[in-house]
């Protein structure tokens, strides 16, 4: 059973206060005017949380606390929204539950907080009619508070530009941004005022182009870089390894560890000349040809390969490049790859890959119904004795049963895709044949940890569902099935993890 921690109970108990306020306040909403329940109500309510927050939280733990109670606040207001939704019809209604979570929220927030995150998904009770205006409402309120912070990470898509154009001006201190959804006028705001920035992620941000290379070449201390699914392509990739050969650059040309981005074929040579310092790479392979030159990185300690448009991992020299550097990886993760391919996949990295800590297999099913590993197959598989972390997508029973005995020493095991066969063998894994130092399995996000003879499914927004063990199977397969755990909702409370796990 998991320790309990003082500061997670504290954090809870707090976290249920401030929620128990915000429904008594949506229930006022009802029958007050706006004005006349901030005034009244939410403005008190939000000073003295502030107080409250100044004088009993220490710098030190601000992040986890702050960054909990806003994740609390807003499930509680999810809840809120899904029950009033039948009963709301005027515009005013809407706004006046916005106003609460917005300003209980801004009132939560410690003025040493290092780091803040929103994101769309953490608000689905939100209408697509109501997401911009409370989008920007909220994330205005909030980040004129954080002038101070080192982290931000923001995953929105519908936003005023200009409002977060005025904040970003003011943060200074910026060290890491991770913004999907972001855009060229935004990086180049970035570029000008956060001059410490070393971290910069935008992915899945269509809005980021070509030339937007010219704001990230003066971000003078950047050190990672993710400019996967945007929209910065061969070209804007050549004109940045060609500025990077320049003297001008050649402090920054060292300065990088990690690069995630699509890579074209003239690419894998230039890499290890561009970034010779390079500890982290995450590419994108679209074509057949040669990665073998990537072994020239010589600090490379964690690399990540998407095959999705390869005919096979041997069409591009993949288990050359293992044999070569596998023995320097701490973290590999391969995806997209064919099915069919996954045993000789693992027993490529077992040979090859002895210092993992962390790998990642996540196959493609291209033919269904898929073929069946055969139990000759699965034969002396190699033993991965370093191996901590496994996440794994494969539809095969026979070839998953072979190789998680094989994982002497792994923590922590994360299913990406379940199917219904593999029930039984999660429930013994949980409760019979716990293979190493088994502490954790993830299922479709979902955290599944044995309690006596119940488990406690836990769900990304923070709330948990706790199962007796004969229903475990049942339940488990319902997820599959629906694709989600929405379905068993009522079986989920908002209470303290502590109530299960003593």
């Amino acid at each position: 059973m998991l320790p309990v921690r003082l500061l997670n109970l504290a954090v809870e108990a707090f976290g249920k206060y401030i929620s128990d306020i915000l429904v008594k306040l949506a229930t006022l909403s009802d029958t007050t005017k706006v004005e006349d329940l901030e005034t009244e109500y939410l403005h008190p309510i939000c000073y003295k949380l502030e107080q409250i927050i100044h004088e009993f939280i220490p710098a030190s733990i601000a992040d986890f606390v702050t960054e909990n109670l806003i994740t609390q606040l807003l499930i509680v207001y999810n809840q809120v929204q899904k029950k009033r939704e039948k009963k709301i019809h005027s515009h005013e209604q809407n706004c006046c539950i916005e106003v609460v979570i917005i300003g209980l929220c801004s009132a939560i927030l410690h003025p040493s907080i290092n780091k803040f995150k929103f994101s769309r998904a953490q608000l689905p009770s939100l209408s697509k009619f109501r997401e911009k205006i409370f989008i920007d409402s909220f994330l205005n309120a909030l980040l004129r508070k954080l002038s101070n912070i080192k982290y931000l990470k923001l995953e929105i898509y519908k936003f005023d530009e200009e409002m977060i154009l005025e904040n970003l001006k003011l943060m200074t201190e910026l060290e890491q941004l991770t913004f999907f959804g972001c855009t060229n006028v935004i990086l180049e705001e970035v570029s000008k005022n956060c001059q410490r920035l070393r971290f910069l992620d935008v992915r899945n941000s269509s809005k980021i182009t070509d030339s937007s290379v010219q704001s990230i070449l003066k971000m003078t201390c950047l050190e990672h870089l993710n400019i996967r699914n945007t929209s910065i392509f061969s070209k804007g990739i050549d004109y940045f390894a060609n500025a990077l050969g320049e003297e001008r650059y050649v402090n920054k040309k060292l300065l990088f560890q990690s690069f995630k981005f699509g890579i074209e074929y003239h690419h894998v040579a230039v890499i290890p000349q561009c970034f010779p310092n390079l500890k982290s790479l995450d590419i994108c392979v679209d074509k057949e040809f040669n990665l073998f030159p990537l072994r020239h990185l010589e600090h490379l300690s964690q690399l990540a390969i998407s095959f999705i448009h390869v005919e096979n991992i041997s069409s591009v020299h993949t288990e050359k490049l293992l044999i070569d550097i596998g023995s320097q990886l701490i973290v590999l993760k391969l995806n997209d790859f064919c099915q069919n391919e996954f045993i000789n996949v693992f027993k490529i990295v077992g040979r090859n890959c002895r210092s993992l800590k962390y790998l990642s297999l996540n196959s493609l099913c291209y033919y269904w119904p898929y073929v069946e590993h055969s139990n000759a197959e699965t034969n002396h598989l190699p033993e991965m004795k370093s191996l901590e972390t496994f996440e794994v997508r494969v539809f095969s029973k026979i070839a998953l049963e072979a190789i998680l005995p094989k994982l002497v020493n792994v923590r922590e095991i994360k299913l990406l895709d379940y199917n219904a066969d593999l029930g039984l063998m999660l429930k013994k894994l949980l409760f019979e044949n716990r293979i190493g130092h088994l502490e954790k399995i993830y299922v479709d996000g979902c955290l599944l940890q044995s309690c006596g003879k119940n488990i406690v499914i836990s769900k990304l927004n923070g709330s948990y569902a706790y199962v007796h063990l004969k229903d475990f199977i049942y339940t488990i397969n319902k997820i599959s099935e629906e694709c989600s755990i929405d379905f068993i909702d009522k079986s989920f409370m908002n209470v303290p993890i502590s109530m299960f796990l003593r």
